[in-house]
Formats: structure tokens, C-alpha cells, sequence
């Protein structure tokens, strides 16, 4: 089967143009599609990306719409391109599956898979080539897709720097129920308490805040789509939090320390689960924390140090001080080089 060389994105959103931009920067040809004309013309003023017509036969049809619509666009795909490979990127599988046309003939063409990427942003104004790079990326062939299909799609996914991982429907169903749906709802429900705040206490805000918070930007009818289609997992996982939480609770409220530092004990466990880099086991960094005017320049010349030291930077935050234009940079390194940066 020859390579893939042109790809269709039907979609226009945050991660169909982000699809389409990678596989322009991996030398493909792209055009993209969307039901709403308007949208796509936008989306492709602002990406470049050109508008499909007639004449572009696609190798591969990448599905990049909302869950509701993902069946539908699915089955049409497979209709109107009775030689291409098509593969959809939505974040729930079964309910998409059971959705599905199962019996029509270009079903073997079909691989289900999931990239697990994304911004708390979304449309395509806030796409990026390169969302994807090193990011895991879950293929669920079934058992009636074509071998050579499934190959051809772990080769695309590669091509756009991602890591092609291969589970079941139900496995990355259940799976990420915890590792993606319920942060969701946990960020936003987190989010919603300060709307009890005033303006002024809200600005006593530390970086733990920020972090837990950041996803809770998400958009609210995309992601009520997502929690819906996965509830058979997500239900129980909120309802399992929600007697923890409560058990923390009655430990405050009955001053038993042992129990708190139990849930507590059992997250730095379970957050050492968390991969590190590149997918590796977790790694202990040095954390190197620097003042900055803030002022243009000022990154530059730390990273600008770093590398005359020799050291790889492994990560970076940045908290700015409330009222004053400084800020502190945290940068995670070896801890062997740390004292030396």
C-alpha cells in the first residue's frame, strides 16, 4: 500500500487544523472541510490551509468534529471515498462505534484513534503544527480492520511526531475516564468556588491554583458531549472521588491527622505513576528558581546560560508577582547540574 501523501481533515476546529498543520510540516498535501462554509474559509485564511475541492483525492480522511457528529461523518467518508483510509480523533470511542455503520463494505478501511492532546483553547485560531509532538496518540483497530490500514495509520501518526499506542474501545474508554474526563470536571468544579470570591481575595492566588485550574477553560458544550458519551465510566470515578473528598472532610472535622496524611501519602504515590519525559518513568528533578525583570530579553538570556553550562533545561514555569513587573522562573534540571546553573 503506498504512502499516505494527501490528507483530508473534516473539521475545522482547534484539532483538525491542528492535524492539518502537522501534516503540512511533515510534507504532506492537506486540504480541510467543515458543514459550515464560513467557518472553513476562516479557519483556512487563518492556517492557510487550503479548502478542499473535487479535484483532491485523499489517501487518508481524518474525522476531527465533535462526538455527535463523528458517526455520521464517518459513514459519509466512507462512502464518497471508496479508496481512502479514514480515521477519527474523538476522545470517546465505543459510543462512536456503536454509532457507526458496521455492516458497509469500506469498513475495514476505518481505524478509530484518539490523539491525547489538546488546549484549553479551542478553534482554530489557537491551532499549532505542533501539538502532537511526543504526545501519545491511541489507535483501537478492530477486528475487521484491514492490517495494512492500521499500519499505514501508526506510520501518519509518526510522521506528525506523536506515538502511536494501540488499545481496545473499552480500554481507552475506561482509561481516559481518569486520566483526561474527570481532571476536566474536577478543574472546573474547583474553578466555579471562586466565583464565591470578591475581585481582591481572588488575587491570593498561588501556583497551585493556576495548575489545577488551567483546563478549566475548556469549552462547556464540546466537553458536556464528552462526559455524556463517556458517563458509564466517569459516573462511578466522580462518585469513588466524592466519598474520598468526604472522608476528608470527617478527618478535619474529627482532627484525625493520620487519615489526612493517608490521602495525602496515596497521591504522592499515584503521582509518581504519572510518565515523565518522552514517556519514561518519572523522573526527580532540581527545581532552579530566578527573579526576571519582566522585560523582553530577560528568558532569552537564561536559557542563553544555561546552555553555555551545559544543562538541559527539562521544564519551566513562570509566576508572576502580584503588583510589581517581576516574575520568578522555576527551572526544572538534573539535580547534579543545579548547583553549577
Amino acid at each position: 500500500m503506498s504512502p499516505i501523501s494527501h490528507v483530508l481533515i473534516v473539521g475545522s476546529g482547534l484539532m483538525g487544523a491542528s492535524v492539518g498543520l502537522a501534516a503540512r510540516e511533515a510534507g504532506l498535501q492537506v486540504r480541510i472541510l467543515d458543514k459550515d462554509a464560513q467557518r472553513v474559509l476562516e479557519a483556512s485564511q487563518s492556517t492557510g490551509l487550503e479548502v478542499h475541492n473535487s479535484d483532491f483525492i485523499p489517501d487518508l480522511i481524518v474525522i476531527a468534529t465533535p462526538p455527535e457528529q463523528t458517526p455520521v461523518e464517518i459513514d459519509k467518508a466512507l462512502r464518497m471515498f471508496p479508496q481512502s483510509t479514514v480515521i477519527d480523533i474523538a476522545s470517546i470511542k465505543t459510543q462512536v462505534l456503536n454509532e457507526v455503520d458496521t455492516n458497509q463494505a469500506g469498513f475495514s478501511r476505518f481505524v478509530p484513534t484518539h490523539p491525547m492532546a489538546g488546549k484549553e483553547s479551542s478553534g482554530f485560531e489557537h491551532a499549532s503544527f505542533d501539538l502532537f509532538k511526543d504526545r501519545i496518540w491511541v489507535v483501537c483497530p478492530l477486528d475487521s480492520t484491514n492490517p495494512d490500514r492500521i499500519t499505514l495509520v501508526k506510520e501518519f501518526i509518526e510522521s506528525l511526531g506523536a506515538l502511536p499506542f494501540e488499545m481496545s474501545a473499552l480500554e481507552h474508554d475506561r482509561t481516559v475516564a481518569i486520566t483526561s474526563h474527570v481532571p476536566q470536571v474536577v478543574a472546573s468544579v474547583l474553578a466555579a468556588q471562586l466565583l464565591d470570591l470578591t475581585d481582591s481575595h481572588v488575587q491570593v492566588s498561588g501556583q497551585g491554583l493556576r495548575d489545577m485550574t488551567r483546563i478549566a477553560s475548556s469549552n462547556p458544550q464540546l466537553w458536556s458531549e464528552i462526559l455524556l458519551a463517556n458517563a458509564a465510566f466517569v459516573g462511578p470515578l466522580l462518585a469513588k472521588i466524592s466519598t474520598e473528598l468526604a472522608a476528608v472532610a470527617q478527618s478535619l472535622s474529627s482532627r484525625s491527622p493520620e487519615e489526612i496524611s493517608s490521602a495525602i501519602s496515596r497521591g504522592n504515590q499515584g503521582r509518581a505513576l504519572v510518565p515523565g519525559k518522552h514517556g519514561d518513568k518519572p523522573t526527580l528533578y532540581e527545581t532552579v528558581s530566578i527573579m526576571i525583570q519582566d522585560a523582553p530579553g530577560q528568558l532569552a538570556a537564561i536559557f542563553a546560560v544555561a546552555d553555555q553550562a551545559e544543562v538541559n533545561v527539562e521544564d519551566v514555569r513562570i509566576d508572576h508577582a502580584l503588583g510589581k513587573a517581576v516574575a520568578i522562573v522555576e527551572l526544572d534540571v538534573d539535580p547534579a547540574k543545579a548547583l553549577s546553573l
